[in-house]
This record gives structure tokens, sequence and C-alpha cells, in this order.
């Protein structure tokens, strides 16, 4: 699976890799002109569903595609042990989406255990909640099992309140200050464990798979999140290497540019941002007279709560840029609007690779896993509005 959909990747690398927001003109622009057309007159309605309604008048070839890329993009659900919810008081300071993730992923690590890990695990085993924070999770689990939680965070007081819930509780737990990044941290795993991340970022889920498959752990389950802020480059297993690929930060991006998640003011706060940000670049283009997209640095979000002209004069300081005294900032902002509007039907085309995308890098993943001896399993925890990243793998031996 993950060499076929590899493959799939690397046949239309040319629809999805180009990017939009940064490139003026996309090369398959020429190859397709009569595609690009029909996006730029689609309804701002369409553009903005996510249930992609367009699709309904797209070209045949391209109903096809997406097709295809959602049938390998595809993941089933997980088997999950029924286990109670929450409560209230256990979930309370927890935000509602969340509540549903620690519910969704404890349920198919607690079908594990029961299934796939042997009486022992059953009871009394030792859960390592890897990334803790105040160990919902790892608190939650241990209720279910009646077993030992090792909780590991880099935050002294998330692991002080987390430490003194379990000790109200009587249950048994250690919380553990440690940034799992350090090699040191896999001396702390043990063959007699099982360790659970959920929505671990980039280079912290690369460290726990590390440091689990050197010490054997028993099993091990983990929701992937943030592909795009690991260090180390988005591959982490021998076959994903072989399969070349050639993976970049700004090609993993597209994995998590989904605004339609977020709410309305949110929402649009992220449009305006990107909308700035264009008529920026549109002004630096002609400023400099140098035509490739310059990456703009981050900023203060109240910045947005200026006006435009006084947004680029701030930026373009920030940027050790100089503006033309009598630059039409207006007429720029404008520009970004227009330019927004266009980048958004472009992503749509790319949109449809996000799903295949993202599955490819969590068989990669699973693939590491298989590569060290382990059994895998892979499949969705929780709906996709529950958390857009609703992928899991899990592993035992």
């Amino acid at each position: 699976m993950l060499t076929a959909l590899g493959a799939h990747l690397l046949a239309y690398s040319n629809l999805w890799r180009p990017l939009p927001f940064a490139q003026l003109h996309l090369p398959w622009q020429d190859q397709h002109p009569e595609l690009a057309q029909w996006l730029n007159a689609l309804p701002q309605a369409e553009v903005e569903s996510p249930h992609r309604p367009w699709l309904a008048t797209a070209p045949p070839w391209l109903q096809n595609l997406a097709s295809d890329c959602q049938q390998l993009g595809e993941l089933g659900r997980l088997d999950s042990a029924p286990i109670p919810k929450l409560g209230v008081r256990a979930a309370r300071r927890i935000s509602g989406r969340k509540v549903k993730q620690i519910e969704g992923f404890c349920a198919v690590v607690l079908s594990v255990l029961r299934a796939q890990c042997g009486e022992a695990w059953r009871s009394g085993c030792e859960i390592v909640d890897w990334c803790a924070g105040k160990g919902h999770m790892g608190r939650w689990l241990v209720q279910q099992t009646g077993g030992r939680l090792l909780a590991l965070e880099k935050d002294p007081h998330l692991v002080e309140v987390g430490q003194k819930a379990c000790d109200q509780l009587g249950l048994v737990a250690r919380f553990v200050v440690v940034d799992v990044r350090e090699p040191a941290t896999a001396a702390l795993l043990t063959n007699q464990q099982f360790v659970v991340a959920l929505h671990a970022c980039g280079d912290l889920h690369a460290a726990m798979l590390t440091a689990a498959t050197q010490q054997r752990v028993e099993g091990l389950a983990l929701a992937p999140c943030c592909y795009n802020s690991a260090t180390s480059g988005p591959v982490l297993s021998a076959a994903g290497h072989r399969l070349a690929l050639g993976l970049t930060r700004s090609d993993v991006d597209l994995v998590h540019r989904q605004i339609w998640v977020a709410a309305g003011h949110d929402r649009a706060q992220a449009e305006q941002e990107q909308a700035w940000r264009l008529g920026f670049d549109a002004l630096q283009r002609q400023s400099t007279g140098h035509h490739d997209y310059r990456p703009m640095p981050p900023f203060p979000k109240t910045w947005l709560s200026l006006d435009f002209s006084t947004f680029c004069h701030r930026f373009a300081q920030l940027d050790g840029l100089q503006l033309p005294s009598k630059a039409s900032l207006g007429e720029f902002e404008q520009t970004g609007w227009l330019r927004l509007r266009q980048v958004q039907r472009l992503e749509l085309l790319r949109g449809m690779f996000r799903a295949p995308l993202e599955t490819w890098l969590v068989l990669d993943r699973a693939q590491m896993l298989v590569e060290s001896g382990y059994h895998v399993q892979v499949g969705t925890f929780c709906g996709r509005l529950d958390s857009p990243r609703n992928a899991m793998v899990v592993g035992w031996l």
C-alpha cells in the first residue's frame, strides 16, 4: 500500500507540488488551460464548502482522479472497546472535541490491550503517556486497566498538576519532567510498557517511535500530528526513503491546509492574513523588481487590526524592505484579496491529494514499526470533524 500510494503521488506530483500561494503561474496551467478557467469561474460558496460540490461539474477526468485520491486516502475505523465516558469531573477544562478524541483514542488502546497483548496486559500494565500534559489521557487509561502510569512531560507546572490529580484519585502514577526528544528518554522505557501519544508533533512522535522500538516496548499507540515540523524530515521508514518521494516541508504543509475546520472568527482572520500577505507580496515584487515569492516572517496578530497601509509599513520595517513613498497601498490590498480568491480555487486541485499524502505519511510511520518487528494496525479513532488528524497507528510485539 505504501508503494502504490507513493507511485500515485509521484505520477501526479505536477498537480499538487506547485504552490498557488507562492507562484503567480503554475506549470500545469499551460497543460490544462481549460481546467484553470473552470476553477476560476467557480462560485465562492462552492469553493468554501468542505463537501466539494464543485466536483459535480468538474471535467470527467478530474472526477475520476478525485475518486482515486479519495479511495487511496481512506482509512477504516479501528476496532474499539466499549468504555465509560470521561464524565463531567474528568472532562473539566477540556474542550468538547478533545474529550471525543481522548475517548476514541483510549477505546482503541483498550481494544488492542485486550485482544493482542495477552492476559497480563488486561490489568496491571504500565501505561506511558508520551507528552502527557496534565495526564488526562494516561490517567483515564489506568483507571480502566487498574495499572500504573508513567507520564512524560516537559512543563514542570503541568507535571505538578497531573501528579496531584492522580494522587487524589489514589492512582499509581509517576510524572517525570523530561524533554522526550532527548535520547536519554529511551532509558525510561522497558519491554513491559504500552506507550501512548495523542497528537504528538513531528519530532516528538519521531522520538517516540525511535525510543519505543529501541527498547522493545510491548506495544504502542500513536496519533501523529504536524508532519511538517520534524527537523529530521517527514519520512521515517527505510522503505519510505527508498521510494524517493523527496518530500519537502512545503509539500507536507498541504496536509495541514484546512481552514474550513476553524471557527467563524478564526477563519475570517486567517483569510485576512492570507489576503494581506498576498497583497504585500505583490507590493514587494513591484518595489524590488524580484518576481519570486519572498517568505514573510511571523508577525503579531494584533497587526491585523490595523489598516492595510500601516500593516505594510510595519512589515516592510520588520523585513528590511524600503517601500516607495507614493505606493498606492489600497490597490495592493485589493490585489491581495483577488489573489486569495484565485489561490483558493487553484488549491482545490491540490486539496484532492491531501488525504492520500497524509495516509502515505501515516503508513510510513506504520512501516517503521513493521521494519522493527511489530504487528501493526492503521485506521481512524474519531470522526474528521472531531479532529482533522484522526489517523492512528497501533503496534504490538
